[in-house]
């Protein structure tokens, strides 16, 4: 019995060595190199990038600055192949090494790169290319460059980092898209549209991007002119603004970053608006004067010349004051992201509220609060965004991406849709706060003083605010997918498809009731419009890329289908019967 124990040990033992045998054979039949990355002495740099082009494989370095990369043996030829070390703010740096079966150690040390010289992109390239080997120019601003200052939106994030880009906000209202204009891009063309083509994760986007976040952009690559048409078609024509968001490829290897960031502040008019303290109608003694009969009017002088100075009796009130005041805004983040092994991952969500400077704090002494409900003017909006790559092997990587948005933007509206307009009309003497109407609703409608008689531009601003009802509600989705398969170390292919949804509903309720400019009370309207845009995009390509001696070629074929579909509803209403109906 002892005998048959003491075998069954021994063969245990053999066993046991002939496996650690083999596994040390197979780790010396492979290459394995290693090393160090630092950006200065005892400064190791966590999540910089190591490549290996030629046999497509890449690893990031942990927190301490190593690395570790593991070639198989069947992929190992005595070939001499370059090992590229990048990190974001320090130049990249290559070494050309041979591959031998068994360990070797690849130390490097980066130097500061504080111009980005060296950003790489993939906008309008067959492959990813340092912006200096590029023949046309391409703008890129960091993470590290959006974040010092952040914007409201990815396309206010440009302003002021890129050459040759021109930013223009069509009105003031939170919340509102805004436009850009590329230099270069012209056209004869009466209508044709100078908008460069707007992509996000490879998601083509025919709307605004006012719904992004710009807490989860990682970069932004900004191609002037039609270079990136070979790959985009003629939407290219007039430029591309492409937008990458954070995917957990930032971190360390095996670290869980976990971001939490609140912003309050305050936003105010910075400067009034000079205007006209003069008018046009004719004076006696200090006085206006009216004509006769039961409904006076001002007299006109003979001349337009708006010169004769109102009476310096009247009180002088600030009309742009009684409708603006400092509005608070903030803005809630959180946002969980991870790398490690093959899998990167990034995790968001936003909360934006931003109450505006309209100030409508006097239609709470409203005698028909009922009229003034829902009078609260600002922007909201919420987002969620979730990425995720996958590598499966190392020839084969999956990447997903999912948005989902939503907004609620109380909107402002006046004779000439925008109270600010009306509110330069109101002489100086104009209470508009102060005067109810006949029927005990607060802001008198037709408030005309000193001559000035009541139009439908002389609307009181503050009414038309608090009593019209205007809103737009909108949501948003984005879904994007690519696949890179790498069958060979010159060969690659890659399929893409990205998918975009916005949903907008728009009303604007004038309820029985309410005033017109002249006094008079309206039966109501109701105005509802519904728009949903639809589109999508998918791309099919393949590239190729060798060396001869110190010739580098790249060749890159694609396929690339785009769809979409604008469907728009709406109907209108008037003369309800009821107060406070529908």
């Amino acid at each position: 019995m002892v005998k048959r124990l003491l075998f069954g040990s021994l063969v245990s033992v053999g066993a046991a060595a002939v496996l650690l045998a083999a596994g040390a054979g197979r780790a010396e039949a492979q290459a394995v190199i290693g090393g160090r990355i630092t950006g200065g002495p005892d400064q190791p740099l966590g999540g910089a990038v190591v490549v290996i082009r030629e046999v497509g494989l890449q690893a990031a370095t942990g927190v301490n600055g190593t690395y570790s990369l593991t070639v198989p043996q069947e992929r190992i030829h005595g070939q001499t192949v370059t090992l590229t070390v990048r990190f974001i703010g320090y130049k990249p740096e290559t070494r050309r090494v041979t591959l031998v079966r068994g360990p070797q150690v690849q130390d490097f040390e980066l130097a500061v790169d504080p111009l980005m010289l060296n950003d790489i992109v993939v906008t309008g390239t067959a492959e990813a290319t340092s912006t200096k080997e590029l023949s046309f120019s391409v703008g890129a601003i960091s993470e590290a460059t959006i974040q010092d200052v952040p914007a409201v939106d990815p396309i206010r994030a440009l302003d002021g980092k890129v050459a040759g880009v021109t930013i223009v906000a069509p009105g003031g209202d939170p919340g509102a898209g805004t436009a850009v204009r590329l230099r270069g891009a012209t056209t004869l063309t009466p209508g044709a549209s100078q908008q460069p083509l707007l992509v996000v994760d490879g998601v083509i986007t025919q709307g605004t991007l006012a719904d992004l976040n710009v807490e989860d952009i990682e970069r932004i690559e900004v191609v002037k002119g039609a270079a990136a048409s070979s790959l985009y078609g003629s939407n290219a024509a007039a430029g591309v603004i492409q937008v990458f968001t954070r995917r957990g490829a930032q971190n360390a290897e095996g670290v869980t970053s976990v971001t939490v960031r609140n912003e309050y502040g305050q936003q105010s008019l910075i400067h009034d608006v000079t205007i006209n303290k003069s008018h046009y109608d004719s004076m006696v003694g200090g006085a206006v004067l009216y004509t006769t009969g039961a409904n006076p009017v001002p007299v006109k002088q003979n001349s337009d010349f708006m010169d004769q100075p109102y009476p310096a009796s009247a009180p002088w009130r600030n009309q742009q004051a009684d409708i603006l005041t400092n509005g608070p805004f903030y803005t809630n983040y959180v946002a969980v992201g991870r790398r490690a092994g093959g899998t990167n991952l990034q995790a968001s969500f936003e909360n934006q509220v931003n109450i505006g400077i309209i100030n409508v704090s006097g239609c709470n002494n409203a005698v028909k609060p009922a009229i003034c409900q829902n009078s609260d003017l600002g922007y909201t909006r919420r987002n969620v965004r979730l990425n995720m790559d996958q590598q499966l092997s190392d020839r084969l990587d999956v990447s997903v991406g999912a948005f989902y948005n939503e907004s609620s933007q109380k909107l402002t509206e006046g004779s000439s849709n925008d109270p600010f307009f009306d509110v330069n009309f109101m002489p100086p003497d104009v209470d508009l706060k102060g005067i109810p109407n006949l029927n005990g609703e607060p802001f008198k409608v037709d408030i005309g003083l000193s001559g000035l008689i009541p139009t439908s531009q002389t609307r009181n601003p503050l009414y038309t605010m608090t009593h019209v009802h205007n809103s737009a509600d909108r949501t948003r989705v984005q879904g994007s997918f690519r696949t890179r398969w790498r069958p060979a170390e010159w060969l690659s292919f890659e399929g893409s498809f990205g998918y975009d949804r916005a949903a907008e509903n728009d009303r604007n309720y004038n309820p029985n009731g309410s005033l017109a400019w002249d006094g008079t009370p309206s039966n109501g309207t109701l105005f509802l419009s519904n728009s949903i845009d639809e589109s999508y995009n998918g791309q099919i390509s393949a590239s190729l890329q060798h060396t001869f001696g110190q010739l580098e070629a790249r060749l890159k074929g694609a396929s690339t289908i785009e769809d979409e579909t604008y469907n728009y509803f709406s109907a209108s209403g008037n003369g309800f019967a009821s107060i406070a109906v529908p």
